[in-house]
C-alpha cells in the first residue's frame, strides 16, 4: 500500500484485494501472493465462536445471478439507466512508480471529503467540488471523527492525526504495521496487520489503552475495522474470518468463519457486513465474483455471485450498492441479489470505493486519479422501486 520495506515481511494489503477482485470480466482469477504454509490457527478463546476451520470453502446460502463462463455474473437484463455525474474532479495526484495505486478509502472530517493514497492526501470541498493536495506522504487508510482525520501508513509504521480545518499534522504515533483505523469519541481503534492485534488509543494522548489479540502474528492479519450493530468488526484475511469486538472494552465477542479467504477490506451496508473472496496461494480460486454477506445479528453467512470486476459494497441512504466499472448496482438487502444498475458513463473508469456523505455520492478508484461526484437524488427512484 505505501511501498516496500526491508524491516519486516508484509503482505501487500491493497494489492491483495485488488488483484483478486478487480479482475477483467474475461480473465481468470488472480492469485494473491500470500504464504499459506503453516498459517497460524485462530487463537483459542472463551468467547462465542462461529465455526472453527476458516481456510476451506464451506456450504453457505448462495445467490447467483446469471453466471457466465469466466467473469462471475452478468448484469445483462437488469433494469438500467444513465445518470450524468454532478462533477468529475481531478485530484491532481500522480501515481508513484514505487508506490502504485490511488485511492483506498474516502473519509469525512471537518466538513470536507478526504482521500488517502500511497501518493498523497487530498481534501475536497463539497461546496464547489474543488480539490487540494494536502501532502504527498504515503498513507491510504483514512478515517474521520469530528475535526480530526486519522491516517495510517502501513509500510512506514505511522499513524497521523490531522487537523481537518487546517490540514496540518498535529500528532504522529509510531506503531508497527497499522492498517484499518476507526476513530470513536473515547478511543481510536487501530488494526496492526502483522502483529495480529487491535489496539485502542487515547485520542488526546495517543497512548495505548487496550491491546487485543485477534489472531497470531504473521502476514495478512487484521485489516479493516467497521462499526456495526454496536460493536467493532475486524476482518482477518489469512484466517478468512471476521472478529466481533466490544467497542468499549476491546474484548473478543465472536469469531465468524466466512468460508473463504477474503481481502483486507470490509464494509457495512444495508444492515449487513460485506467482504470480497480472494484466491489464496496454493489453493483453488473461489468462483469468480464471489462476495460474502454477514448478518451482524444472526451471524449468518451467505455468498452472492456478482461481476468479477467489482469494488466494495457501500451504503447509500440505507441501501447496499456495488461499484462495477462506471456503474453502481443496487443489491437486495437480504440476499445480495443485484436489482438494478445506474451508469455514470465514464469510459474505462473502475470504481472501487463509494461514500454517501455531504450532499453527494462520492466514487473513487484505485486505478484512476479522478473522483466522481453523483447525486443521491438520481438513485432514489431506483431505490424506491
Amino acid at each position: 500500500m505505501d511501498g516496500p520495506t526491508v524491516i519486516r515481511t508484509r503482505s501487500r494489503l491493497t494489492v491483495l484485494a485488488v488483484v483478486a477482485t478487480l479482475v477483467s470480466a474475461c480473465g481468470s482469477a488472480a492469485v494473491a501472493s500470500v504464504p499459506t504454509s503453516g498459517a497460524p490457527a485462530v487463537p483459542a478463546t472463551s468467547q462465542a465462536t462461529v465455526t472453527a476451520q476458516p481456510l476451506k470453502p464451506r456450504s453457505t446460502s448462495t445467490t447467483t445471478v446469471t453466471p457466465v463462463a469466466s467473469g462471475g455474473a452478468t448484469l445483462a437484463g437488469l433494469p438500467s439507466r444513465d445518470r450524468a455525474a454532478v462533477a468529475i474532479i481531478d485530484t491532481q495526484i500522480h501515481e508513484k512508480k514505487d508506490l502504485p495505486g490511488f485511492f483506498n478509502q474516502i473519509a469525512v472530517a471537518g466538513g470536507d471529503i478526504w482521500l488517502g493514497s500511497p501518493a498523497g492526501l487530498v481534501r475536497v470541498d463539497p461546496a464547489d467540488s474543488s480539490s487540494k493536495i494536502i501532502d504527498t506522504d504515503a498513507g491510504a487508510w483514512v478515517s474521520g471523527q469530528g475535526d480530526a482525520l486519522w491516517r495510517a501508513a502501513f509500510y512506514f509504521d505511522t499513524l497521523k492525526r490531522y487537523d481537518a480545518t487546517t490540514g496540518r499534522v498535529t500528532r504522529t504515533i509510531d506503531v508497527a504495521g497499522p492498517a484499518g483505523v476507526l476513530p470513536l469519541k473515547s478511543t481510536i481503534w487501530l488494526a496492526q496487520h502483522n502483529e495480529g492485534t487491535v489496539i485502542g488509543l487515547d485520542p488526546k494522548t495517543g497512548q495505548t489503552r487496550v491491546t487485543q489479540k485477534v489472531t497470531d502474528a504473521g502476514n495478512a492479519g487484521p485489516g479493516e475495522i467497521v462499526l456495526a450493530d454496536g460493536a467493532l468488526w475486524i476482518v482477518v484475511p489469512r484466517d478468512g474470518t471476521v472478529v466481533k469486538v466490544d467497542k468499549d472494552k476491546g474484548t473478543v465477542l465472536a469469531r465468524v468463519d466466512l468460508g473463504f479467504h477474503v481481502g483486507e477490506r470490509l464494509s457495512f451496508a444495508g444492515g449487513a457486513l460485506w467482504a470480497n473472496a480472494i484466491q489464496w496461494e496454493g489453493e483453488a480460486p473461489p468462483p469468480q465474483g464471489t462476495m460474502i454477506r454477514l448478518d451482524p445479528r444472526s451471524l449468518a453467512v451467505s455468498t452472492v455471485t456478482v461481476p468479477a470486476h467489482h469494488g466494495l459494497v457501500a451504503d447509500i441512504e440505507g441501501e447496499p450498492w456495488l461499484p462495477v466499472g462506471d456503474a453502481l448496482v443496487h443489491l437486495d438487502r437480504t440476499t445480495g441479489q443485484p436489482l438494478r444498475v445506474v451508469r455514470f458513463g465514464i469510459a474505462g473508469y473502475d470504481a472501487w470505493v463509494v461514500r454517501d456523505a455531504l450532499a453527494g455520492v462520492w466514487v473513487a478508484s484505485q486505478s484512476d486519479p479522478r473522483l466522481v461526484r453523483l447525486s443521491a437524488a438520481d438513485l432514489r427512484p431506483i431505490v424506491g422501486k
